[in-house]
């Protein structure tokens, strides 16, 4: 491997809710990173767990800075709060349900610092439990703004290098501190779910491209750290997306899309005998139309400096085609019937 011509600042934030399994792991492999000690920090934010985790976190890794919060804030700002206590020039999210490579944070460091134009950089992502399966090689976006990973689900290939890619998943997630200052941070409204997919589109927007690194590596426990009402937050934080990042046309054709989906998941899930998932989706759907106002004057904020427009992404591959966006058509209705 090729060495780093600097070693910047990094502060690597973790995400934590009554996640005390994962918690060794997933510091070790951190703490064995290839990376100076003294141009790293730990931050671990806890989201109000009811385990042992803070005291774990204590009495096992004093170098780690911890952040032990009242309640549960969600993904988006849970990290949000980490990055004000952060003091490096880039920042990392990484989620706590993961073992990372020792040399994850090198090659991200290595696309990201030598190339002013990159603002944000996504890992290689493998299934924790099958290691030569994909999780995430990469990540399109959908017409109805939800994220289309790559490969998911196909056995691991050799990959010749960093490539541009709609967003980055927030599992594995180096973005420019100032870029996410600018930004203003993950949108909390989202709590979790697409909120990667907006902050990696609204970098985009802004001119700063976003790249998969497939040298960088971690391992995931898919699903370790979920919640439990996934319709509801996938569907409302997608119409979210739509409605604030699309231009004028695609707006109009993703809100046709995501109204006609809607439709078919309530069907699907009542024919199904799953009530419960039919009046998520229908919540979702009715709490966009509630916040048109807000959503709108966000969107706003967001065209006013939009420096790409909408074909200009689809030629950097940022959306995903007709056969990528069916199969995770069909990735979702799997899910449906599973149980979400």
């Amino acid at each position: 491997m090729k060495a780093l011509k600097r070693f910047p600042r990094v502060s690597i934030i973790i995400l934590n809710h009554n996640g005390l399994c994962h918690l060794k792991e997933c510091l070790e492999s951190v703490m064995g990173l290839e990376y100076p000690d003294d141009k790293l920090e730990v931050i671990l934010v806890d989201n109000g767990s009811q385990d042992e985790s803070v005291n774990f976190v204590r009495e096992n890794f004093s170098t780690v800075k911890l952040v032990a919060l009242n309640k549960n804030l969600g993904f988006a700002e849970g990290n949000n709060i980490g990055e004000r206590y952060a003091s490096g020039e880039y920042v990392v999210f990484l989620n706590n349900d993961t073992r990372v490579d020792k040399r994850w944070l090198a090659e991200l460091i290595r696309t990201i610092d030598e190339d002013e134009t990159v603002g944000v950089c996504g890992s290689k992502i493998l299934f924790y439990r099958s290691p030569d399966t994909v999780n995430y090689a990469g990540g399109k976006i959908t017409p109805v703004g939800s994220g289309y990973e790559i490969n998911f689900g196909r056995k691991d290939a050799l990959e010749r290098g960093p490539k541009h890619v709609g967003y980055a998943s927030g599992a594995s997630m180096i973005i420019r501190r100032g870029l996410f200052r600018k930004l203003e941070g993950f949108d909390k409204a989202y709590f979790i779910y697409c909120e990667d997919v907006d902050l990696s589109w609204r970098a985009w927007l802004q001119g700063y491209r976003v790249v998969y690194v497939p040298t960088s590596i971690i391992h995931h426990k898919f699903a370790g750290t979920s919640t439990p009402d996934i319709a509801y937050l996938w569907h409302r934080n997608a119409a979210m997306n739509i409605i604030k990042n699309f231009g004028s046309l695609n707006l109009i054709k993703g809100i046709c899309l995501i109204f006609m989906f809607s439709i078919v998941k309530i069907l699907e899930a009542l024919r199904s005998g799953r009530t419960p998932i039919a009046k998520s989706v229908a919540c979702a759907n009715m709490w966009a139309v509630r916040n048109l106002s807000a959503l709108i004057h966000k969107r706003l904020r967001i065209q006013a400096t939009r420096k790409l427009s909408d074909e200009a992404l689809n030629a950097f591959g940022v959306f995903a085609n007709f056969k990528e966006s069916l199969a995770e058509f069909r990735r979702n209705r799997s899910l449906l019937k599973t149980g979400y």
